[in-house]
């Protein structure tokens, strides 16, 4: 079904006028809305789409976080975890609890995954989408952690990909979208996409978690843990705070170009984050640079690209 969506810049122009695309995306997503939760449904018990009980380590752990208008379809979300072609060690489902007071009133269909490896962890602070990283990357600190957001279904290869990636990029942030950080603009609009057709190792750049991350083991600045200056700088805009802390670490970024076309779930009176998502992101890029300014003199998104194009 992802496959079947039209995405990226190379679109015939008459199509794109008579907006052929918009409609036949919509129709895609509409038809995977209808039959993905009945093949989901009938297929749940299969013993392949489920977690083994496995103990190794380092582990590979995939984390998300939710909110209450989404957890009714959160389930189709981690059913396309649990049926990766590589499986991770952990799926882990952090949750509020001042949103979430008893995990047990949860929809019945999410908590029957946990029979097939799902852990859903309450969660203390109010830190909202920075929530589907924060507690993964301080309770387990040496893991190979991967985000995901909770409106979309993801493909089979998805956790393969990242862990190819990975063992071809050591120490590397995965990306699968990314904006490059051009040094002299500091502007949010004039940094582009990154070629979705172009895979690319740089230092410069801000990751999108959308399309899902990887993050290996101390790639992140310690100052990530700074709950007051998230929920001051940055409460509204995870990526850009991950952003951040990757510069501020120095560790390079590997867009990996992976080719997904974000094949939504649908959910009734959603909410999301996309409306005004330029004017809060270049907010909350003034403020981390204005803050870490009278801190360090060093602005993460103007000083560091620079110095890192200078070496």
């Amino acid at each position: 079904m992802d496959k079947l969506r039209f995405w990226g810049n190379r679109r015939n122009f008459i199509l794109q006028k008579i907006h052929f695309y918009g409609i036949w995306n919509k129709t895609v997503e509409i038809v995977a809305n209808i039959i993905l939760p009945v093949y989901f449904a009938i297929t749940k018990n299969n013993p392949k789409y489920g977690l083994a009980d496995r103990k190794k380590k380092p582990e590979v752990i995939v984390s998300l976080t939710s909110f209450p208008k989404r957890l009714a379809t959160l389930h189709l979300v981690i059913e396309t975890i649990l049926r990766q072609t590589v499986k991770p060690d952990k799926v882990i489902l952090y949750l509020t609890e001042s949103q979430v007071p008893d995990v047990e009133k949860l929809p019945k269909k999410l908590l029957e995954q946990r029979k097939r490896g799902l852990e859903i962890v309450l969660c203390p602070d109010n830190i909202r989408s920075h929530t589907k990283y924060y507690y993964a990357f301080k309770n387990h600190p040496e893991a190979t952690v991967i985000t995901v957001d909770d409106d979309l279904f993801y493909r089979s290869d998805l956790i393969e990909t990242h862990l190819r990636n990975a063992l071809a990029n050591p120490g590397c942030v995965v990306a699968n979208w990314a904006k490059e950080i051009i040094p002299g603009k500091q502007k949010y609009t004039e940094w582009p996409d990154m070629d979705l057709h172009t895979p690319k190792k740089s230092r410069n750049m801000l990751i999108l978690g959308v399309s899902s991350v990887l993050y290996p083991p101390h790639s992140v600045h310690e100052d990530v843990f700074d709950v007051d200056n998230i929920q001051k700088l940055s409460l509204t805009a995870d990526d850009v705070w991950l952003s951040a802390m990757i510069l501020k670490k120095g560790t390079p970024v590997y867009f990996s170009a992976y080719d997904y076309r974000h094949l939504a779930v649908h959910i009734s009176n959603n909410e999301t984050l996309i409306s005004g998502n330029y004017i809060r992101n270049q907010q909350c890029i003034d403020a981390i640079n204005n803050y870490y300014e009278g801190q360090e003199k060093e602005r993460p998104f103007i000083d560091i690209p620079k110095r890192n194009i200078e070496k």
